[in-house]
């Protein structure tokens, strides 16, 4: 491969350099970007033994290629880190979190198919994501208990015992080469979105870090990495506010970057589902670090590991029978990309809650934009279960409630208050219109909104058609949270096969913006 070179300079607070992406086609695909600067000189001629490399990626739900078989694909990455480790033994290979779910396979399997595609490749060390507690603990429990890596999570503990959650451990510290490397894991507090809230707690990240970091130094770590899965805007605070960290590899953002210009670690991150892997090389001959840093696209020209092959190829095989069923034809485009469902009208997230609200016969539905996945445009054609499954991945049922138009006026404020961030919480609707001014104080944000071509009245009782999560309090939706009941959690059907249903019983579909979703 090609590297991207970076010299630190005197001090390791000088490696603060912007990396620029270059991107193209297969192995070693990214042109070569020099930056000098002054190594420290040394007397002894450089050691391979303290020459690391680090080989991340992160967000990954699927074991096959995604993008029309263009990207990504657990086999591919298998191949790249056979490769990565030839080139150097020292290779540590980290994932920063996301693999339970969602997907079509996960829907099915529970991650199963994610820990054995992981066990496969290689991986030796794994951080928690927000969608690792998608199925529960226990569940979350035995898929650590199948993995032949190791997860690190120093602030993410089990509330019944508050120690680590069993099958992971806060931190270690491992020789790699000639360097003695102290790892630990940390993510940010997703209570907020989880089903079972009073599963685990979490400790304050930056005073959990700089307390590993001591711990770690303490132990004799040489080199100290944190796997993180958080905003990038906290890698950044963490960078910036705890001394003696080195590195930390990142996910969660779901987009490529690197950042050596905020605080003393640098940090990066891969895009999803293996669209790209990450290498780093980490010379530490010298006083201070020097980097080279690789992005390799995970493309069709990367040949395919056999035996990562067969895994995924079992289960793929157990699930095609049924999900490849045609269920109903499209003859528009549908458009589930996150850009439109988590920011205005989309024609896939009209069709969506109008089978909602057909099938729970209430006045309105409501369905946040996060829980339609793929972010892609499905074109005109055969419409499988498995596109439904897959748009539609969490196993989430059907919910209804009778509200006040005051918690639906409530709730379409949380709707659009973090639109800019391209945030989950965005609503898709049937049986009312909304518009709303991205650019006012949130809060205020609704300008008008209208059910059944009346205007909507604080006053008035409706009943809603929800999802499950969104009843839990999920993305910020208090204003739903254990309210009672026309239709229970566990009594409504799945999202996924009313959504199918809608497609088969049509048999053609052609949904197109009607204006429900007005952006000012």
């Amino acid at each position: 491969m090609t590297p991207i070179l970076y010299n630190s300079m005197a001090s390791r607070k000088t490696v603060r350099i912007s990396l620029s992406l270059a991107f193209a086609v297969g192995l070693g695909s990214c042109a070569p970007a020099v930056m000098s600067g002054t190594q420290a000189s040394s007397a002894q001629a450089p050691s391979p033994s303290k020459v690391l490399q680090l080989v991340t990626f992160n967000d990954v739900y699927e074991i096959q290629p995604v993008d029309k078989g263009t990207l990504g694909g657990a086999a591919r990455v298998a191949t790249l880190v056979k490769q990565l480790r030839t080139q150097n033994p020292n290779t540590l290979v980290l994932f920063a979190g996301d693999l339970l779910s969602p997907s079509v396979m996960s829907g099915v399997f529970k991650g199963e198919q994610m820990v054995a595609a992981l066990n496969s490749i290689g991986v030796d060390y794994a951080t928690l994501g927000n969608h690792e507690l998608d199925f529960g603990l226990p569940t979350l429990k035995t898929r650590l208990a199948e993995s032949k890596f190791k997860w690190l999570s120093a602030n993410m503990l089990d509330t019944a015992t508050g120690a680590p959650i069993i099958g992971t451990q806060r931190d270690t510290v491992i020789t790699v080469g000639a360097v003695k490397v102290g790892l630990f894991g940390l993510a940010y507090d997703f209570t907020p979105i989880l089903a079972d809230k009073t599963a685990v707690k979490f400790q304050d990240a930056v005073q959990t870090a700089q307390a590993e970091v001591k711990t770690l130094r303490a132990q004799g770590a040489q080199y100290v990495i944190a796997i993180t899965h958080e905003d990038a805007s906290d890698d950044c605070t963490l960078s910036k506010s705890v001394s003696g960290l080195d590195f930390i590899v990142g996910g969660h953002d779901h987009s490529a970057m690197s950042n050596t210009q905020c605080g003393t670690a640098p940090y990066l991150k891969a895009t999803s589902d293996a669209r790209n892997l990450w290498s780093v090389k980490v010379d530490l001959n010298g006083k201070t670090p020097v980097y080279s840093y690789t992005n390799t696209p995970v493309t069709a020209a990367v040949p395919e590991d056999a035996a990562t092959a067969s895994v995924v190829a079992g289960y793929a095989g157990k699930l095609d029978a049924d999900f490849n069923r045609v269920i109903g034809q499209a003859d528009v485009p549908l458009d589930a990309t996150e850009s439109s469902s988590r920011g205005k009208e989309s024609n896939l997230g009209d069709f969506i809650a109008d089978a909602l609200r057909a099938t729970a016969k209430s006045d309105i539905a409501v369905m946040n934009g996060g829980s339609i996945r793929t972010d892609t445009t499905y074109p005109s054609g055969n419409i499988t279960k498995k596109d439904v499954f897959s748009i539609l991945p969490f196993g989430n049922t059907l919910v209804v409630v009778k509200v006040k138009g005051s918690v639906v006026r409530a709730a379409l404020e949380n709707s659009v208050s973090q639109v800019e961030n391209t945030a989950g919480r965005f609503l898709q609707v049937s049986g009312m219109t909304y518009t709303f001014d991205p650019k006012a104080a949130v809060g205020s944000r609704i300008v008008d909104a209208t059910v059944g071509g009346k205007p909507l009245d604080d006053n008035t009782v409706y009943s809603v058609a929800i999802n499950d999560y969104l009843y839990s309090g999920g993305d910020g939706f208090s204003v739903f949270q254990n309210l009672p009941t026309t239709i229970e959690p566990s009594e409504g059907p799945l999202l996924a096969q009313i959504v199918s249903d809608a497609l088969s019983s049509a048999g053609h579909v052609a949904p197109k913006l009607d204006g429900r979703i007005t952006v000012r």
